[in-house]
C-alpha cells in the first residue's frame, strides 16, 4: 500500500499517481504550483519509481536530511546535512543549495517533488559541480582529496570500506596525475560529462 501521507502530499501538489502493469509507479505533475522558479520548466515532469525504491528514498531522506519527519527539509535541516560535508558551510551556500532544488519556491526541499526529482534526474552541469566541489573541499585549499571524500562518505552514513571503494572507484578515477587529490579541472568532468 502506498503511504497515506505521500498520497496527501501528492494531491496537495497537484500530482497524479498511477501504477503501470509492471508495478512501477509513475508520478506526474499535472497542476504545477503557481509560484515558479526559472530553473523549473513549465512542461510536465514525470518520475518513475517502484514502491520499494520510493520507500527506500523516503527512508534515506528522513534519515539523512529530514530530521523532524515532516517530509520537507528546512534551512536548518539542510544546514545540518551539508555540515556533514563541510563544517564551514555558510548560510548563503545553504540558501543557494535549497534554491537550486526548491521547485515550488517555499524555501525548503520537499520530499515530493524536490528530492525525488533530484535523485531521479540530477543536474549534471558546471553550477552543480562547483557546488559539490566547494562542499567537498573541506579545508578550502582548492583540491578535493581522497581523505576528504572518505571522511564525508562515512559522515553521511556509508560504511568505511564502502566509502573507500566508492571514492577510489568513482572519484579518484578522475585523478589524472595520481596525486591523491582532485583539482577543479579533474573534478568537473565527474558532473558534466555524460
Amino acid at each position: 500500500m502506498f503511504p497515506q501521507s505521500m498520497n496527501a502530499a501528492l494531491m496537495a501538489l497537484g500530482v497524479f499517481l498511477f501504477t503501470n502493469v509492471d508495478g512501477v509507479f509513475h508520478i506526474r505533475q499535472l497542476n504545477p504550483p503557481m509560484k515558479r522558479q526559472s530553473n523549473f520548466p513549465m512542461e510536465q515532469e514525470q518520475m518513475c519509481f517502484t514502491i520499494p525504491h520510493l520507500q527506500a528514498l523516503k527512508e534515506q531522506f528522513a534519515t539523512y536530511i529530514d530530521s523532524n519527519g515532516d517530509e520537507r527539509a528546512s534551512m536548518e535541516e539542510v544546514l545540518s546535512y551539508l555540515r556533514k560535508y563541510n563544517p564551514d558551510v555558510t548560510p548563503r551556500q545553504v540558501r543557494e543549495f535549497i534554491a537550486r532544488r526548491d521547485k515550488d519556491g517555499d524555501g525548503s526541499v520537499d520530499f515530493i517533488p524536490d528530492y525525488l526529482m533530484e535523485v531521479s534526474s540530477p543536474d549534471f552541469d558546471v553550477a552543480t559541480a562547483k557546488e559539490w566541489f566547494s562542499l567537498e573541499d573541506t579545508n578550502g585549499d582548492g583540491y578535493v582529496t581522497r581523505d576528504e571524500l572518505i571522511n564525508i562518505a562515512t559522515k553521511v552514513g556509508m560504511p568505511p570500506e564502502e566509502a573507500r571503494q566508492t571514492v577510489n572507484g568513482f572519484y579518484m578515477a578522475a585523478d589524472a596525475n595520481g596525486d591523491g587529490k582532485l583539482s577543479w579541472t579533474e573534478y568537473q568532468p565527474l558532473f558534466t560529462e555524460k
